[in-house]
């Protein structure tokens, strides 16, 4: 066996990007409004003989969209650190998205593990073959602190905090456990025109727990 190890960083700094002029007489697209301002990233890949790791972080600088978001604008970030050992093994060591100017994060944590006949191709990329390979537990949990009446959008406005935590389990051919709680604290919003949601106070839990056979899924809670 002939040792092998590599590195390669890969990086973009300061990139403005802006969308297609529409043709005459025809309304701009979606993607034809968008502009961002100050896009950079920087991605380091290191490679040691069956195990590779990737991290880096994805700087959106400032994000417009007139449609969606009117004459304000976002700003976007993404920090990630993955590893995947025996490529078989992956884990998310890091895993942060932030919009900082909204008061939003979302951050994902945990493994999959039974990469290796996939990748391969020992093993299809079916339904049936992942539940019943893979063995996977995964931790989600979503923020929204807004300290104003903000508009998150050109027509939506919040103000308060949502917060979100979610699990999910899968033991390969026995079971998939999805577990969480959704809590709002003094959350308002408001939609144009006409919804609006004042003062949601409280937790809401849930929890499912489905066990596989051959055929279906069954609820088992």
């Amino acid at each position: 066996k002939i040792p092998l190890e590599a590195h390669v960083r890969l990086a973009l700094n300061n990139v403005s990007l802006a969308g297609n002029e529409p043709e005459e007489n025809q309304p701009a697209s979606f993607l034809d409004q968008l502009k961002i301002e100050g896009l950079g990233y920087v991605t380091d890949v290191d490679l040691k003989d069956n195990d590779l790791k990737i991290s880096g972080k994805l700087n959106f600088g400032k994000v417009f969209n007139k449609e969606m978001l009117g004459d304000t604008w976002l700003e976007p970030e993404f920090n990630y650190q993955y590893a995947i050992a025996d490529w078989n093994k992956l884990v998310f060591e890091k895993h942060e998205f932030a919009i900082k100017n909204r008061g939003a994060s979302h951050t994902l944590s945990g493994r999959i593990e039974g990469l290796k006949p996939f990748i391969t191709k020992k093993a299809g990329l079916t339904p049936a073959e992942m539940v019943n390979r893979l063995d996977i537990g995964l931790i989600s949990a979503l923020q929204l602190k807004i300290d104003q009446n903000m508009a998150l959008t050109k027509n939506l406005k919040a103000d308060g905090a949502l917060s979100s935590r979610q699990s999910l389990s899968l033991v390969p051919g026995k079971e998939i456990v999805l577990d969480g709680e959704i809590g709002f604290d003094k959350f308002n919003a408001s939609l144009e025109p006409s919804v609006k949601v004042n003062g949601v106070v409280g937790r809401f839990p849930f929890n499912k727990k489905y066990l596989l056979n051959k055929k279906s899924l069954v609820t088992a809670q």
